[in-house]
């Protein structure tokens, strides 16, 4: 190497080293980060501020016996606890209390338990605990193919019209007359099945048992001497005007009707 190349070199080498220091001058020092605020948890309640309340820890369907792995005790504030809720503190026997008795509700898991719900076996029966005021469970022959209840398809909780069937009482009459006697009516039961079974479309028995007021019963006992009876599906989003003025309340109080067939506008009457 010459001196001129090594010259230039020594030259080259503190330029560069000028225009490092010249440039990390003018470049700005970055700012200070910010400091992170600490995040705490929230604080634990105060377990003087809670209690239990007792709770469904599987489903329980309507008419099915309780045991006592199907309920268990829930923490709950105790300044919003619900209205009826049992207390651990009050109850704390609750889960032998209920044993074996009978959900007269369906109850979902995590529902609420309220004592209305569960039925003590040393009580009444569940069917006359579970019907409305007013109202009476009256019981009809079905036939064996459940021709008269929409082929089987009429199930517990159903709701249905039901219609008469026969002879028409007038002297010289031979024909065959039939009317509605009844509609929006309850099926509380098929047999003595009260709820359908998971999946179930249809369900063929020997006797549906209904949901009807005292006076109900008395058209039905002179329906069935006068003729065949049959029952009618209704949709179930489908309300008659007696069943919503009669909704919310007990049964009315209505004189027992005779049964009215109409047919080439004679009126006859079966009593």
């Amino acid at each position: 190497m010459n001196k001129k190349t090594a010259a230039l070199l020594g030259i080259t080498a503190v330029s560069a080293s000028l225009a490092f220091i010249m440039s990390s001058a003018m470049t700005p020092e970055p700012a200070p980060a910010a400091p992170v605020a600490a995040i705490e948890a929230p604080a634990a309640p105060d377990p003087r501020d809670l209690t239990e309340i007792l709770v469904a820890s599987e489903d329980i369907k309507i008419g099915q016996q309780v045991r006592s792995t199907m309920l268990g005790w829930q923490t709950w504030p105790k300044t919003s606890v619900p209205p009826n809720a049992i207390q651990r503190d009050a109850q704390p026997d609750a889960l032998s209390h209920y044993e074996k008795a009978t959900a007269t509700a369906m109850i979902m898991k995590g529902e609420l338990i309220v004592d209305a719900r569960l039925l003590r076996t040393d009580k009444s029966g569940f069917l006359a605990t579970a019907l409305p005021e007013g109202y009476r469970a009256f019981s009809l022959r079905l036939d064996a193919g459940g021709a008269n209840a929409a082929g089987g398809m009429i199930l517990p909780n159903d709701r249905v019209d039901i219609y008469v069937t026969g002879q028409a009482p007038a002297a010289g009459r031979t024909d065959v007359d039939s009317t509605i006697l009844m509609q929006d009516i309850r099926i509380i039961a098929i047999d003595q099945t009260i709820e359908k079974s998971d999946g179930a479309h249809s369900m063929i028995g020997s006797t549906a048992t209904l949901e009807v007021t005292p006076e109900q019963i008395v058209s039905l006992n002179k329906a069935q001497r006068n003729g065949s009876l049959s029952f009618a599906l209704r949709p179930i989003r489908e309300k008659t005007a007696e069943t919503i003025s009669t909704a919310k309340g007990p049964a009315p109080k209505a004189r027992p009707a005779d049964i009215q067939l109409i047919r080439f506008g004679v009126s006859s009457t079966l009593n």
